[in-house]
């Protein structure tokens, strides 16, 4: 199965301010996420105005989309893919894919990329992260991954004794990528994995790439908004982190708990999605009184079933 075979190139544009020797952040995201996508953007160039450029890998978008993304005042490639092969499974969608085949996507001249989730906001320099030397990957260490019994148990046989690593961040060292490996080695072992883990992409970055991972502190450039809750860490994790990753509990849905959604405001900087925002922390607010109820009639069932 060649690269060509499974995904059909149906666009490229890019503005006049991309350039591939600027470091590069990749996202990855359909229609439904470029309000958030454009606020990460954002939410970088307020620390770094200069220096950085942004290449979006998508789906097919609308157009209105598309010209929203090449009109921002900072480099911006597009390049929209159709799917003539199905990649999804489970959670895990099949747009996802576009991150681990970049290798064989974007050009031989843009030689690393920095790839982020969508649902992450900047609040510092990344310099650090975009100078770190990587010989093929690295990924932030996941808090919960690694210390909850409950977690990732379809993925421990295959990583019985590896940090797992979650993959809202991932830098690729594309060259060496192109090198070592060929498209159909990570196709094939890809869909061979389909059904039988959770996080398909995640997982398979861990599994595929197990012992050849840089493994970044994740307090700097991952740390996930949930994770440390209620422990005497979790507001001194803020203190020096340059990426916070929503990625439970998602801001723009009312029925996401009050704090992310105002440390989300505090950190946004595109205003369609601080509006956005804000009228979901108002649906929030309305529906916290219903919340706390269901978690009291919890607690009473809990204690009659077990008295």
């Amino acid at each position: 199965m060649t690269c060509d075979a499974v995904f059909s190139l149906v666009l490229k544009k890019q503005n006049p301010l991309f350039s591939p020797r600027d470091h590069i952040v990749l996202l990855t995201f359909d229609d439904n996420y470029v309000d958030q996508s454009v606020n990460l953007i954002l939410s970088i160039t307020k620390y770094h105005p200069v220096g950085v450029c942004f290449c979006c890998i998508c789906p097919v978008l609308k157009q209105e989309n598309v010209d929203l993304l090449l009109a921002l005042e900072h480099g911006v490639q597009i390049r929209c893919y159709r799917f003539t092969a199905n990649l999804s499974s489970g959670r895990w969608v099949s747009s996802a894919a576009l991150r681990l085949f970049s290798p064989w996507l974007l050009e031989k001249d843009i030689h690393r990329v920095v790839y982020m989730d969508s649902d992450i906001l900047c609040t510092g320099s990344l310099q650090d992260l975009f100078q770190t030397q990587v010989p093929l990957i690295a990924m932030c260490n996941e808090i919960s991954g690694n210390t909850s019994p409950t977690q990732q148990k379809s993925i421990r046989p295959y990583l019985p004794t590896q940090i797992y690593c979650n993959s809202g961040v991932v830098v690729f060292h594309l060259d060496a990528l192109r090198q070592q490996y060929t498209f159909d080695e990570i196709y094939e072992s890809l869909t061979a994995l389909q059904g039988k883990v959770v996080y398909l992409d995640q997982d398979f970055l861990n599994i595929f790439f197990q012992g050849k991972i840089t493994v970044l502190n994740a307090f700097h450039y991952n740390f996930q908004a949930y994770e440390l809750r209620h422990t005497p860490f979790y507001h001194n994790a803020f203190a020096n982190c340059r990426l916070i990753h929503f990625s439970v509990g998602k801001p723009w849905l009312y029925k996401t708990k009050l704090p992310f959604i105002r440390l989300y405001l505090k950190h946004s900087v595109y205003p369609p999605m601080i509006a956005r925002v804000r009228k979901t922390y108002l649906k929030s607010l309305l529906y916290a009184p219903i919340r706390r109820a269901r978690r009291v009639a919890s607690h009473i069932i809990h204690l009659f079933k077990n008295p």
